[in-house]
C-alpha cells in the first residue's frame, strides 16, 4: 500500500471517527472487553478444572492471602498483612464479601471468576489507556489501529488471566507515567499524578517510599510551580505515611514488604552461613505483633518467620555494604546483566506452564519476536535516539538537558529497579518487564508516526523542489 492510498483511507475514516468523538476510549474498551471475554470462552475447553486458564488459582499465589481468611476477618487481615502492599488482597477481600454463604470449596473458584472478570476490565482500560495517549502525538485513526495491535498482545492477554497483581500494577505504572507526561500540559492533574503515584505504591513493592522523593525531584527539573510541588507532596504525604507509620508501629519496617531483605541479598549475591544468621537473628529484639499470627489465615509467607527473616537480611546487608562496598557494586552490575537477560525475553513466556488462552494464539510467534530480544532492544534505542536529537536541535540546550533527565528519572527508576529484582541467581525480570511494556508500545508506536509524518513532508518537499518548470 503506497502513501497516497493510506492518505485515501485516512481521509476516509476520519470523519467516521470523527462522529464518534469522545466516544472512542469507551469504544475501544467495549471492543477489548468482548474480545478477551470471546477468548475465555472459546479457550474454557482447554482449561485446568474448566475454570483456570493457568495453572494456579488465586489463593496459590505467594502474593496474596488466604481467601476463606479475607472473607472472615477483611479488615483484620489487611492491618497485619506485612508480606506484599495491600492492594491485591484488598479486591480480593471485597470479592469474597459477595459469597457470604458459599461453601469454603466453592469460595475460591467464585471469588477467581470474578477476578477473570475484572482482569477483562483492566485488560480494556489499558487498551483506552493506550488509545489515549497515542491518540494525543498523533492522528484519531493511527491511535485506533495501534490500540487494537496492543489489545492482541499475547503478553497483555497473559497477565490480564493470570489471577495476581502484575496487570494491575502495568496499569498503575502505565498511568501515572502518562499524567507524569501530561502534567504541564493545560489538561493535566498535579492532584491525578499523585493520586496514580499512590495507587502504584499500594500495587507493588518497586514503589517503595523512596520513589516519592524521585517523583518529586522529577517535578521540580521540569520546573513545577512550587505550590504544586506542596500540593502533591502533601497529597502523597496524606496518602501513605500513615501506612508506613503502620508498617513501622507492627512490624519494624518502613516498607511494604518483607520480602526486601532478601531481595537486597539478592542483588549482592550474599548468603549469610548459618552462624553469621543466628548471630544477627539472636540480636533481634523487636517484637512480632501477637494478633498477627491470629491473622495470617495459616498462609506460608506472611508469618513470623519472615518478620525476622526480613531483619536479619536487612541487617546483613546493610553490614556488607559498609564492609565491603566495592564487591557489592561488582555484584549488583552482576545482577543487572543476568536480569537484562531475563528481561529481554517475550512476557508471554514467562511461566513454562500452558496457558488456556495464549498458547493457542496463531499470532504469539510474531508478537513475541517484535517484544523481545534484538527487535525490542533496537526499537527503543534508535526511537529514543531520534526523540533525544529533537531536543538537541533547539537552541537552550542546557534547559532542554534538565527538561530531558526529568522526564526520564520515574521510568528510569522502574526500569532499574525491574532489572534488579533477583534473589541470587533467581529472578522474575521478564514478568516485571511488563511494568512498563506499554509505555514501551505508546512510545515506539508514537515516534513511528512521528517519523512517518516526517519523511513524507520530506518527500513532498524535496518533490516541490526539484519539479521540473515545464511540468
Amino acid at each position: 500500500m503506497n502513501i497516497h492510498k493510506l492518505i485515501l483511507l485516512k481521509n476516509y475514516l476520519d470523519p467516521i471517527l470523527r462522529r464518534i468523538g469522545d466516544f472512542t476510549p469507551f469504544v475501544i474498551f467495549l471492543i477489548s472487553f468482548l474480545f478477551i471475554s470471546f477468548l475465555q470462552e472459546h479457550s474454557r475447553p482447554y482449561s485446568h478444572r474448566g475454570i483456570y486458564f493457568q495453572k494456579w488459582s488465586s489463593d496459590a499465589m505467594m502474593q496474596t492471602l488466604p481467601i476463606r481468611q479475607l472473607r472472615k476477618t477483611p479488615l483484620q487481615s489487611l492491618w497485619y498483612l506485612h508480606k506484599q502492599p495491600p492492594m491485591l488482597d484488598s479486591i480480593r477481600a471485597a470479592v469474597a464479601q459477595l459469597y457470604k454463604d458459599v461453601g469454603p470449596r466453592r469460595l475460591s473458584v467464585r471469588v477467581d471468576r470474578m477476578l477473570y472478570v475484572i482482569g477483562s476490565i483492566l485488560f480494556a482500560t489499558m487498551s483506552s489507556l493506550v488509545y489515549v495517549w497515542i491518540r494525543s502525538t498523533t492522528s484519531k485513526v493511527f491511535a485506533v489501529a495501534m490500540s487494537i495491535v496492543w489489545t492482541f498482545h499475547p503478553a497483555a492477554l497473559f497477565f490480564a488471566t493470570f489471577l495476581e497483581g502484575t496487570f494491575l500494577s502495568s496499569l498503575a505504572t502505565t498511568w501515572f507515567l502518562y499524567e507524569f507526561w501530561r502534567v504541564k500540559i493545560p489538561d493535566g492533574s498535579i492532584t491525578r499524578l499523585s493520586i496514580a503515584a499512590v495507587f502504584a505504591y499500594y500495587t507493588r513493592t518497586l514503589f517503595q517510599w523512596y520513589f516519592f522523593p524521585i517523583v518529586i525531584c522529577a517535578l521540580m527539573l521540569r520546573k513545577m510551580h512550587f505550590r504544586q510541588l506542596v500540593a502533591s507532596s502533601a497529597i502523597i504525604f496524606v496518602l501513605v505515611f500513615p501506612y508506613i507509620l503502620k508498617q513501622y508501629i507492627l512490624f519494624s519496617t518502613t516498607s511494604t514488604t518483607t520480602f526486601a531483605g532478601v531481595h537486597k541479598l539478592g542483588i549482592i549475591w550474599y548468603e549469610p552461613s548459618d552462624k553469621e544468621y543466628q548471630a544477627v537473628s539472636a540480636g533481634i529484639t523487636k517484637m512480632y505483633p501477637e494478633k498477627a499470627v491470629l491473622y495470617s489465615g495459616n498462609d506460608q509467607y506472611n508469618t513470623y518467620t519472615l518478620y525476622v527473616d526480613n531483619l536479619v537480611n536487612n541487617e546483613i546487608f546493610e553490614r556488607q555494604i559498609k564492609s565491603n562496598p566495592k564487591r557489592a557494586m561488582r555484584n549488583i552490575a552482576k545482577s543487572f546483566l543476568m536480569n537484562f537477560k531475563d528481561y529481554m525475553r517475550p512476557s508471554s513466556r514467562y511461566t513454562s506452564t500452558d496457558h488456556a488462552i495464549v498458547d493457542r494464539l496463531p499470532w504469539r510467534k510474531h508478537y513475541d519476536f517484535v517484544f523481545s530480544g534484538l527487535p525490542l532492544a533496537f526499537g527503543l534505542l534508535f526511537f529514543t535516539g531520534k526523540w533525544l536529537v529533537s531536543f538537541v536541535n533547539r537552541k537552550i540546550i542546557c534547559a532542554q538537558f534538565i527538561e530531558i533527565t526529568g522526564r526520564i528519572m520515574p521510568i528510569g527508576y522502574i526500569f532499574l529497579i525491574t532489572t534488579l529484582s533477583n534473589r541470587y541467581d533467581w529472578t522474575e525480570a521478564v514478568r516485571l518487564k511488563f511494568f512498563l511494556e506499554p509505555v514501551f508500545f505508546i512510545f515506539v508506536a508514537s515516534q513511528i508516526y512521528i517519523l512517518f509524518i516526517q519523511v513524507t513532508s520530506f518527500i513532498h518537499r524535496f518533490g516541490e523542489d526539484f519539479r521540473c518548470p515545464l511540468l
